[in-house]
């Protein structure tokens, strides 16, 4: 008799038990919230905050209702041809339901990341120029991004000339290349003293094809020899002759060169490197 009463509790209590997980189990959110994009691409500028990237995202929950306040940008991809981007968007409700939805961005003022350079590439005999050491870069999504420049070639000619290709690349997976190439102005160390410098205000520039810049505004000086020659005249930066090397409407990259000549033929030259952009073009067909 004992048994069959211990039987039967154990039966009521196997039912019990699947009756509450039963009960657990309907009562169970298994459902995910809704995650809506009002735009499948939106336009923002590189200056704005991850907020932006949020707004006219949408989010509601069947049981916890509105969930917009816990969208979060999961990842950003890097550019696309296009020079867009992929945003990917999440969010959970309480029953640990995730929703995620995908939608592209771009941006009003992005460009790619653009060098700079403060010593100039030309140099006499005398003189060591590394360049590795005085090239920057900048970013406008990462800021200073020097750290990341790498040099990927370089070739000596047979006049002593080297070209350098630095190659940057930002977050996005967007690079920059850039050519510079030294120049080598034969001279006796003697005759050092007695050659004025040309001095420029940059060494590295930007513009837009189809636009000449004003390249005697980036003359800074001309600073006096050390010693003059007996017989020549004091040179100013009027006598200073400027020369453009390369194609500036076909070129990505074209120089310049600034060259001053004493009366015994003693020569300076600085020489300015131009990166060409099609800024206005790119931004003509947004």
């Amino acid at each position: 008799m004992r048994k069959m009463i211990k039987y039967i509790v154990l039966v009521a209590v196997i039912i019990l038990l699947n009756g509450a997980i039963y009960l657990m189990d309907s009562r169970m959110d298994s459902k995910p919230p809704v995650l809506t994009a009002d735009k499948d691409t939106i336009s923002i500028s590189v200056k704005d905050a991850e907020k932006k990237l949020l707004e006219g995202m949408s989010a509601k929950d069947d049981k916890d209702g509105d969930l917009t306040d816990q969208i979060m940008v999961e990842e950003i991809s890097p550019f696309h041809i296009d020079k867009t981007r992929t945003v990917s968007y999440v969010v959970m409700d309480s029953s640990m339901n995730v929703a995620r939805i995908k939608r592209r961005v771009s941006y009003t003022d992005y460009h790619s990341p653009e060098f700079s350079l403060k010593e100039d590439p030309a140099h006499n005999s005398f003189t060591e120029v590394d360049i590795t050491k005085t090239i920057r870069a900048e970013d406008v999504v990462d800021g200073d991004i020097s750290d990341k420049i790498r040099l990927v070639a370089s070739d000596m000619d047979a006049f002593g000339a080297t070209a350098y290709t630095y190659e940057v690349t930002n977050s996005c997976g967007d690079f920059s290349d850039i050519t510079i190439y030294d120049s080598k102005d034969i001279i006796n160390r003697a005759d050092l003293v007695r050659v004025p410098k040309i001095v420029l205000k940059d060494y590295l520039i930007y513009t837009d094809r189809g636009q000449k810049p004003d390249f005697k505004s980036y003359i800074k000086e001309l600073k006096a020899p050390e010693k003059s020659g007996e017989t020549e005249n004091e040179l100013t930066v009027s006598d200073i002759k400027i020369e453009i090397k390369g194609n500036p409407k076909k070129d990505d990259c074209y120089y310049v060169d600034y060259t001053i000549i004493t009366e015994d033929n003693l020569m300076d030259t600085a020489r300015l490197t131009v990166a060409v952009t099609d800024q206005a073009k790119e931004e003509a067909e947004k």
